[in-house]
């Protein structure tokens, strides 16, 4: 077997290794159906560190619809944010002349520091796209991802965020997530004596088993790598 030279074909790739130029040929001298990324990046001259980006953005946009598909199929109440009136997204207050805004040019506004705190525009945009109240959304990213580092990834909320968030909004213990909340709990330890629950949280976890992922996102995602790492 030979590489074609066809430039226009899928698996042809410009590499500073001249034996590489061509992912099949590389997959049959070598007998590997599927490639790492280490591999693809060896072939293909990219960095590894953008090859899995790529991956990972790719995986988070089908997690994110897959907590959008479960959201549709539930009896929850949908919305959409009216742009460009002067009123508070949060409280509903008539907003001042220079108000914080969820984004620029969004048409989207807060009337104070407090009501930024409360719902920040990080929140505010996962609740524009689900179309769901906050509430909804992060039931349905725990229902379908199970683990912290996840939905964190999916939702693009730093997990110690995402700790507050589902303690706030839905009264979930940290504990839930297993070891993924560690970081967190030790920085309430540290800093807010009142939360008792993390010196606890952190002695008992070596005792708690983790959280499963879910069997169907499981055998999804291993398809679409295998389907990735074989273009």
């Amino acid at each position: 077997m030979e590489p074609c030279g066809a430039s226009s074909c899928n698996y042809h790739v410009v590499s500073k290794e001249a034996e590489f130029n061509c992912i099949a040929k590389y997959k049959f001298d070598t007998g590997n159906s599927n490639l790492s990324t280490d591999v693809i990046s060896s072939i293909t001259d990219i960095p590894e560190s953008r090859i899995k980006a790529s991956l990972e953005r790719s995986f988070n946009k089908i997690r994110s619809y897959t907590i959008l598909s479960d959201i549709n199929t539930g009896k929850h109440n949908r919305f959409d944010y009216f742009k460009g009136a002067h009123v508070c997204v949060v409280c509903g207050a008539l907003t001042p002349k220079k108000a914080f805004t969820v984004e620029k040019d969004s048409g989207l506004f807060y009337c104070s520091r407090s009501c930024y705190k409360k719902k920040p525009p990080s929140l505010i945009k996962l609740e524009m796209f689900y179309r769901a109240d906050i509430r909804v959304v992060l039931a349905a990213a725990k229902k379908t991802l199970r683990k912290l580092p996840m939905i964190s990834s999916t939702l693009d909320v730093k997990r110690r965020i995402l700790v507050r968030w589902f303690e706030d909004f839905l009264g979930m213990h940290p504990s839930v997530f297993g070891a993924d909340a560690v970081e967190f709990a030790d920085i309430m330890r540290r800093t807010v004596p009142k939360h008792s629950w993390s010196l606890e949280f952190l002695n008992s976890l070596h005792s708690k088993p983790g959280p499963l992922v879910n069997q169907r996102m499981l055998e999804l995602e291993s398809t679409c790598k295998k389907l990735c790492l074989s273009l």
